[in-house]
């Protein structure tokens, strides 16, 4: 994962599903937030270079 962030120049965003906090955390670890929670419930995570 780190190869990937490091790969794209301006950042990246992504949706995770509301009940997989395993990889809301792990996103975390890598510098992710979340911005919004998408009107599906999916939680808009953003990481920003």
């Amino acid at each position: 994962m780190e190869q990937l962030i490091k790969s794209v120049p301006s950042g990246l965003r992504l949706g995770v599903h509301p009940k997989n906090t395993s990889a809301i955390k792990l996103y975390e670890k890598y510098g992710f937030r979340t911005y919004e929670v998408a009107e599906s419930g999916y939680a808009q995570m953003v990481r920003e270079n």
